[in-house]
């Protein structure tokens, strides 16, 4: 009866054991992996299982992975956090920093795309027409400034309006439209209702992305979106 206790307060040890170490060193692994993969300077990620002891079996209930900053697509993104559910891991394969797992269920990712790092993507690719544009994102109207050449002559104007989604790329949808402060939207009034847009290419986003929904706010565009595999 003795060695029955005994062992049973063992097994409760290792348990308790695996419960505050297990996570924390794959948790480690990937971070490591991602870090060479990514080529990023700083990743974090958080496992969670309950038991820990079923990590041995690389099952993992949850993991987040969250990065202050990485290119996602096209477009140099902060902020990036995923969240995958219900994954397979390679656990010899992660200590030996050599990533593989596999998703049951699709996950979920938010990253944020800042004024400053729009801008800085727009002036490498430039939108066709259009020169020296430039975003102001605001949560309720954002403004798209550009010029446009009209009979040889160089016109700064400016297009207020919404962003949104299509496609997976960003879409801006002009309400009105100014030149020099003045409002020529009435001008304009058919085309916008026609749908005329603008639309910023993403890139190809990876891990097979699919971004749902968009909240702009003061200089910050915040993308949703889910993730149907991701591999290392």
């Amino acid at each position: 009866m003795k060695w029955i206790l005994r062992v049973t307060f063992v097994l409760l040890l290792l348990i308790i054991i695996a419960q505050f170490f297990l996570p924390g060193t794959v948790a480690t692994a990937m971070e490591n992996a991602l870090q060479e993969q990514w080529k990023l300077q700083e990743v974090q990620v958080n496992i969670y299982a309950f038991p820990a002891v079923k990590i041995l079996t690389g099952k993992v209930d949850r993991a987040e992975i969250f990065a202050p900053s990485t290119v996602f697509g096209m477009v140099p993104v902060n902020d990036i956090y995923i969240e995958l559910h219900e994954i397979k891991v390679g656990v010899i394969g992660v200590l030996q920093n050599d990533l593989n797992y596999k998703m049951h269920r699709t996950g979920t990712v938010e990253f944020k795309i800042t004024e400053k790092r729009l801008n800085e993507y727009l002036q490498a690719n430039p939108i066709d027409g259009l020169s020296n544009i430039a975003v102001e994102l605001s949560e309720d109207i954002s403004r798209v400034k550009s010029q446009i050449t009209i009979l040889g002559t160089q016109v700064d104007f400016t297009l207020l309006g919404r962003f949104t989604l299509k496609d997976d790329n960003l879409l801006f949808i002009p309400e009105d439209f100014k030149v020099d402060e003045h409002s020529l939207g009435d001008l304009f009034k058919d085309k916008f209702e026609a749908g005329t847009n603008l639309e910023f290419k993403l890139g190809t986003l990876p891990y097979d992305t699919r971004l749902n929904r968009l909240e702009t706010g003061e200089k910050t565009i915040t993308f949703y979106g889910t993730i149907g595999f991701l591999k290392i």
